[in-house]
């Protein structure tokens, strides 16, 4: 079901923070536009349905059960629907954030006492936002179909119920009319055939939905987000896909090895990257874009230099020099809802740590059987996914997942060397079956002879407990060591390269296991960082217009027109102040005479009256006046001659009223300040 959300009003969905000289700002994307959270929709849409007369059981069934001091949180009964957040159109992505600024406006608001009179101190001033039109979908969440005959009814007879929404509806925010229509569905149903018997495919995730994925879940630990998307999630919904009762064909996609399901990395000049190895060090008082390598580093390094550990970000490789960047989050703060105070409940506040929307990823499967890899492609190949926390509501974490046709080869090209990179996380079990954060050599290469040097290696580890969906619990907690450890060897070793290209380790199937020998970002002890250009983002010039576009939205139209104007507006105030700096015999002529053309710019409603106003005479008493006579000390020709060509500056073609009054008020303001 698609709703298309018309404003016809202002309207406000706060952040619930203060900003500037603002009491209330409104929430806003990461575009830093306005949208309506789906947790909002749905509450909504609850509290209509429920008007409409439909039963408790309905709206349970379809909107989720709520916690109470009957109902433990394992007991509840889940929502059938998925509510997406609502969004404006992407052509608003691609404006400049100074055009942006001009979907909000101000509000200013007082509380009044019993007498009807402003209370002291009560003024507030609060963001708004002008009447747009924004669009979203609502799914089963199931398997993100469209909603039956009967449950779309329902829905459509909700959203006639809402014509407010947002804050202060009660002081005329928030008019809306809400149309639904059947969701738009993208086909992607052709058949693919891998061509060459390739045993590697790639696959892109563009992030179009805000994504929660905790890092440590049941660990007793900090949560933080995650940084790339587990393998372990697409190896998920393909077995959700092919689960027919073929048990040879499920086993061997799923468990035991035959597939293997990567991790999605952030890609940077779309291209794949990998995790900064932990090996990297920065020099913090330096400017200089170099990195070091801890096991090359000496003794003098660490005098010379106050070097620091590079922990976070993905790096790639570009004719010789390297690039990193990081995964771009966002915070949110949320409070937990009373239905029946219809307010915010005690508390309930909590904050979400999120990846941001826009962002593109990229994962790989291998196989070396070439059916499976193309029955992959049909399962995956266009659709949309989602994935993470607070899934039915606002944070949806949509993905969506596209084959990229390409031969990219990420098989190590060195059998020899000192060092291993972990390009994925990995697992390993000692003797007695444990986890163990300290793999023998043999395991790590093959080869029983290598020797680790663990004062030189750098590795970080922590534990996981995946959540099993169909289970409905947790699995066995994992000790992992984590993707960017760098393992060192303390003479170069014969690596068995087959072994290692097919994964080391445990839980292969879910992207665990993968290693790069020798890669050409740990043997040089210091790499030179390319300095990042930075992004305009469509940045325009103080002085800039923009085009209008016949294609525009009307909405785009109108702010675009708004830009201009004030461009325009800081031009004339620009030239004004030019035309007094000038000519400052202009201030000479008294505060009165400037006076009255300010006064001819109130009277005149045009450019032509405002002219024929300048213009005109009148015999006085036998003596010719006009708005230039009179004074101390009198306008001379050379005076008038200045304000004529001011106003027939190209740049006040436009609106010579405004020209003129802004040239009068700040002449006025230099002679009172003189």
């Amino acid at each position: 079901m698609k709703l298309i959300i018309k404003l016809h009003s202002n309207w406000a969905i706060g952040s619930g923070k203060a900003g500037g000289s603002k009491d209330s700002i409104i929430l806003k994307d990461d575009n830093d536009l306005p949208f309506i959270p789906g947790k909002t929709l749905k509450g909504l849409l609850r509290d209509a349905f429920l008007e409409c007369g439909y039963s408790e059981k309905d709206s349970i069934r379809l909107f989720g059960q709520e916690k109470n001091d009957h109902i433990t949180t394992e007991k509840l009964q889940d929502e059938q629907l998925r509510f997406n957040s609502a969004y404006l159109p992407e052509t608003f992505t691609e404006l400049d954030k100074n055009i942006k600024n001009l979907l909000y406006t101000t509000k200013t608001s007082t509380r009044l006492d019993e007498e009807k009179q402003a209370v002291e101190h009560s003024l507030r001033k609060n963001e708004v936002v002008i009447p747009v039109t924004l669009e979203t979908n609502i799914l089963y969440k199931k398997d993100n179909s469209e909603l039956s005959v009967d449950d779309f009814e329902k829905i459509e007879n909700a959203t006639k119920m809402l014509k407010l929404l947002g804050e202060d509806r009660h002081r005329g925010l928030g008019r809306t009319k809400i149309t639904v229509s059947k969701s738009d569905k993208s086909s992607s149903n052709e058949n693919i055939f891998i061509k060459n018997d390739k045993k590697e495919i790639h696959f892109k995730c563009t992030v179009t939905e805000a994504m929660i994925l905790v890092k440590k879940d049941k660990t007793g630990q900090n949560t933080d987000s995650l940084d790339y998307i587990p393998g372990n999630t697409f190896r998920g919904i393909v077995a959700g896909a092919i689960n027919n009762g073929d048990s040879e064909e499920f086993d061997d996609v799923i468990f035991n090895g035959r597939v293997q399901f990567g991790d999605a990395h952030l890609t940077i000049n779309d291209k794949r990257s990998c995790k900064v190895p932990l090996s990297f060090y920065k020099d913090k008082n330096s400017e200089i874009n170099k990195i070091y390598n801890f096991h090359e580093l000496e003794d003098k390094d660490w005098t010379d230099k106050k070097l620091k550990q590079i922990r976070n970000g993905y790096l790639i490789e570009e004719n010789g020099r390297y690039k990193i960047k990081n995964i771009a989050y966002a915070e949110r703060m949320k409070s937990t809802r009373s239905r029946i105070d219809r307010s915010a409940k005690k508390s309930g506040l909590f904050s979400y740590h999120y990846i941001k929307r826009g962002q593109v990823f990229e994962f790989s499967v291998r196989s070396d059987n070439t059916a499976y890899l193309e029955k992959i492609i049909g399962i995956l190949n266009g659709k949309t996914k989602y994935f993470g926390k607070s899934k039915t509501a606002e944070f949806g974490g949509a993905v969506k997942i596209e084959y990229k046709d390409e031969q990219v080869n990420n098989e190590n090209q060195n059998d020899k060397g000192k060092y291993l990179y972990a390009e994925s996380n990995l697992c390993f079990l000692n003797d007695y079956g444990e986890f163990t954060a300290t793999p023998t050599a043999e395991q790590l290469t093959g080869n029983s002879e290598a020797e680790i040097d663990w004062e030189k290696s750098q590795i970080r580890f922590r534990t996981f407990a995946p959540y099993n969906f169909f289970r409905r619990n947790w699995d066995f907690e994992r000790l992992i060591i984590e993707k960017g450890s760098v393992f060192v060897f303390k003479n170069d070793v014969e690596f068995i390269k087959d072994k290692l290209n097919k994964g080391i380790g445990c839980f292969l199937t879910e992207g665990y296991g993968r290693v790069l020998i020798n890669p050409s970002f740990l043997i040089e002890k210091e790499l030179v960082l390319d300095t990042p250009t930075p992004s305009n983002n469509h940045v325009t010039s103080i002085i800039d217009k923009v085009d209008i576009d016949d294609n525009d939205l009307p909405v785009i139209k109108i702010i675009k027109n708004r830009f201009n104007r004030q461009m325009w507006e800081i031009e004339v105030d620009n030239l004004a102040k030019k035309t007094i700096s000038d000519n400052p015999f202009l201030r000479k002529i008294t505060k009165s005479q400037w006076a009255r053309l300010f006064d001819a710019t109130t009277r005149a409603k045009t450019d032509e009256e405002l002219l024929e106003i300048i213009a005109s005479e009148e015999e006085i008493n036998g003596r010719v006046q006009s708005i230039f006579y009179g004074g101390i000390n009198k306008w001379d020709k050379s005076d008038i001659k200045i304000i004529m060509d001011y106003l027939d500056d190209c740049l006040i073609e436009k609106d010579k009223n405004f020209g003129l009054r802004k040239l009068a008020k700040k002449v006025i303001s230099k002679i009172e300040k003189q």
